[in-house]
Order: C-alpha cells, then sequence, then structure tokens
C-alpha cells in the first residue's frame, strides 16, 4: 500500500518531484482505490527532521526556533508541521525569501539573531562569506 520514490524525485522536471507519479495512482482505473501512499526521499526526510524538533527536551515550553534553510521543500514542510502541532511558536528565518505567509514566521537576514534562539534548526549549508 505504500509507493517510496526515494531521491529521484530531486529533479523536478523529470516528474514534478513525483506528483506526476501520485496523479497518475489517482487516475489509474486499478489503483485508485487501493489507498496507496506516494512518497519521496524529501518527505521521509521532512518526516525525521520535524520528529526529531518535536522529540527535543522541553519541546512543550519551546517559545521560538531560528530556521536557516526553511524555504525549501524539506525546510518548509517542517515549518508547517510544526506551526500546526505548536500554533504558537514562533519561527524565525534566516533568508531574503519571503515563502511562508503565517503570523507566527518571520524573516531575518542578520545570522546574529539566532543567538537569540534556544533552538537553532541548520537545514541548509551557508556560503563562508556569510559568516563575516
Amino acid at each position: 500500500k505504500c509507493f517510496g520514490l526515494g531521491n529521484l524525485n530531486k529533479m523536478k522536471q523529470l516528474n514534478d518531484g513525483g506528483q506526476l507519479i501520485s496523479d497518475m495512482v489517482k487516475a489509474d482505473p486499478y489503483l485508485n482505490d487501493k489507498n496507496i501512499k506516494v512518497w519521496t526521499g524529501d518527505t521521509m526526510t521532512a518526516a525525521s527532521v520535524y520528529h526529531q524538533i518535536i522529540d527535543l527536551p522541553d519541546f512543550d515550553s519551546l517559545e521560538s526556533i531560528f530556521f536557516i534553510g526553511a524555504n525549501g521543500k524539506i525546510g518548509n514542510a517542517v515549518c508547517k508541521h510544526l506551526l500546526t502541532t505548536k500554533p504558537n511558536l514562533k519561527i524565525r528565518i534566516y533568508s531574503l525569501s519571503h515563502t511562508l505567509d503565517h503570523p507566527n514566521v518571520s524573516y531575518t537576514s542578520d545570522l546574529a539573531e539566532l543567538l537569540n534562539h534556544k533552538v537553532v534548526i541548520i537545514g541548509k549549508q551557508l556560503a563562508p562569506r556569510k559568516y563575516n
């Protein structure tokens, strides 16, 4: 009942990140009523990161996090699930791009702000020039 696509879907041009295969399963007359779950390597990575965060000691009392790399597919999914689980959590994202529109999500281009948070999630590698 599960169909894992793995990391093959990093190339969006191949099958739209797995969406094309998911749509094909839903449209197939034989498969559409079989309740088949389709997931990608990104899905499993996002789930793993999310569970590692909510398993942190004192997660229940956590008020805010600082997230580097939250604008990609994985970071975006993690943030959305965190906000569903803990609606009052404040998420400060280090980025010039604003991809999440939520009252508890804010953006900064000042990396030094990570010092204001107990939890910092590093979801992408930064170029050395960013540290200066």
